[in-house]
């Protein structure tokens, strides 16, 4: 019972007391989101939702530390400098609901610039390796394994390294990594078995032949082992939250090597976005002035081509981008509503050859389409219109397929037929390959032109 007059915030905390409290508040009871606890860092400096990240995606990235570094001290100044980044960038993330793969990537890349300056340190060291056991040098090749691995991963589109990430780096199911990502499951399932082809074939380029098996069991034991000691969680969210306050508060709190290797990624990050806006600076750089000489030429002495005389009075204002935009949004809209109903197939040539059809039928709904054969559903998927383009085109992404192409798209043409609003062409490519730029379905193009009639109700 308290005595006298004294309140509870002058009371001594038991230093014991203190650290257990820490741990509780920092339970991951699963409930919270990562965008949420984000929020709750960005806006109010919430330590204990940091904790919870920590927690979270820290085996994660201690994983890919260790690997790269295979020294343990080296990757605990990779772990804290990869979180000191996420404090700087947090509330500049453009999908915070896809923490764990920005975080893989930050980490492999801390990690990286690590081990290029221990291998400065270490240049004239020799690396001893204990040819005597068996076990040692066994475990030695996997782990070379699992490193290019990391390597081929970072290389995958961003659709298909995410899946890898969330599904077998960090062990959700098809459907939780769906409900963050916003798709369907199957869109996850078709995604990840890409990812692993492709994995596959890229390894196999650099000599490493690995069955769907053994790639499956590298990819999910790949952070099954890593740990992250309660003492780390804390020292390194102490020095996250010094670090975000800036060098002030930093300095003699944050530990020298880990903001040093922050700020060297920090800076690389900056670099990277600078190099691509200057390109994309230059390229329009180009374009404009290669238009802007076009049109000097052909104005030069008041002619135009064909000779015709010219006569500029004023410059006229260029239509605005926003209008265009809005142009080609309006006519997209308009070409969907036309497109809406079943459509029966009247012919079909590919490979040369023509032929009828008779029982195929293509069904728009909404942004949805269904290909059928009879009663049999043959392909299911989402569509998109781009009438800007010449030919107008149109992206046939397959999300449901009796031929396994599930997660792929077919990039196509189509035309309606402005005499007969009942009548379509399509020239569909091959999936995952180039639009088609013509309607020919001839033997050199592999692709399949199909005029369609609408099916009256």
């Amino acid at each position: 019972m308290i005595q006298g007059d004294h309140s509870m915030a002058e009371l001594p905390i038991n230093p014991v007391l203190q650290f257990v409290r820490g741990i509780a508040a920092t339970h991951d009871p699963g409930n919270h989101p990562d965008q949420s606890l984000l929020e709750r860092f960005v806006n109010a400096a919430d330590e204990n939702a940091f904790q919870v990240l920590l927690r979270r995606h820290g085996p994660l990235v201690m994983s890919v530390c260790t690997r790269v570094l295979g020294n343990q001290s080296d990757a605990e100044d990779a772990f804290q400098a990869t979180f000191l980044v996420l404090v700087r960038k947090a509330s500049s993330l453009r999908a915070p609901e896809s923490l764990a793969p920005w975080l893989y990537g930050v980490a492999y890349r801390t990690s990286l610039k690590a081990k290029a300056e221990v291998l400065k340190r270490r240049l004239r060291e020799e690396r001893l390796v204990d040819r005597a056991s068996p076990a040692a040098s066994e475990e030695l090749v996997w782990r070379d394994v699992r490193l290019v691995l990391d390597e081929e991963v970072n290389r995958l589109p961003d659709r298909y390294r995410i899946p890898i990430v969330l599904c077998y780096f960090e062990g959700r199911t098809n459907e939780q990594a769906a409900q963050l990502l916003g798709c369907p499951p199957g869109t996850v399932f078709s995604r990840l078995a890409e990812a692993r082809n492709r994995l596959r074939r890229q390894l196999s380029r650099r000599g490493l032949a690995l069955s769907t098996g053994v790639l499956v069991a590298v990819l999910s034991g790949s952070t099954a082992s890593a740990r992250v000691p309660t003492s780390s969680v804390l020292v390194t969210s102490q020095a996250a939250m010094a670090f975000a306050a800036g060098p002030a508060v930093a300095a003699g709190t944050t530990p020298v090597r880990a903001a040093a290797l922050a700020e060297g990624v920090l800076q690389a990050m900056v670099l990277t976005k600078l190099k691509i806006l200057v390109v994309a600076l230059a390229v329009v750089g180009v374009v404009g002035l290669v238009g802007g000489l076009l049109t000097h030429q052909a104005l030069a002495g008041g002619q135009t081509g064909d000779g015709s005389e010219v006569r500029v009075l004023s410059a006229a204002p260029a239509a605005p981008a926003a209008d265009e935009k809005e142009k080609a949004e309006e006519e997209a809209k308009k070409d969907k509503e036309k497109f809406q109903g079943t459509w029966k197939v009247v012919t079909l040539e590919e490979k040369g050859e023509s032929k009828e059809e008779p029982d195929v039928r293509l069904v728009f709904e909404g942004d949805e389409f269904i290909f059928k054969k009879g009663d049999d559903v043959l392909h299911k998927g989402k569509f998109k219109l781009d009438p800007s383009k010449d030919p107008k085109a149109i992206d046939l992404e397959i999300t449901e397929s009796v031929k396994m192409l599930n997660g792929k798209t077919s990039l196509a043409i189509y035309a309606l037929d402005k005499d007969d609003k009942d009548a379509l062409k399509l020239c569909l490519g091959e999936p995952d390959a180039e639009r088609p730029k013509e309607f020919t379905g001839a033997a050199e193009t592999k692709c399949i032109f199909v005029t369609l009639k609408r099916e009256k109700k």
